[in-house]
């Protein structure tokens, strides 16, 4: 409860127990989807980058207008940007065992 009315700040939960709810379905979805949350015209997806190790290194975000986004589209848009996000991850993971 410490941390409700930051929460409820943020405009994604309103209460711990809807907050836990996104987050479960972000991640059984494997992909975050917003849409008007910073400008009504843009919606954006996104996608954790993570080592093999389970470092999560950040995110990589597709955002287009919102009169461009599918809905049906949306897995197959979220799929690209982990297969990037796994190149990525793969490339950080190598540079750092080349410099040690």
């Amino acid at each position: 409860l410490r941390h409700q009315l930051g929460i409820a700040q943020t405009g994604f939960a309103a209460d711990w127990q809807t907050f836990r709810a996104l987050l479960a379905r972000i991640r059984a979805d494997g992909y975050a989807y917003s849409t008007g949350t910073f400008n009504h015209q843009l919606a954006g997806l996104a996608v954790a980058a993570i080592t093999d190790d389970g470092e999560v290194l950040g995110s990589l975000t597709q955002v287009q207008s919102r009169d461009r986004v599918v809905e049906e589209q949306r897995p197959n848009v979220a799929e690209r940007l982990r297969e990037a996000a796994g190149r990525i991850a793969s490339t950080v993971a190598k540079s750092r065992s080349i410099k040690r």
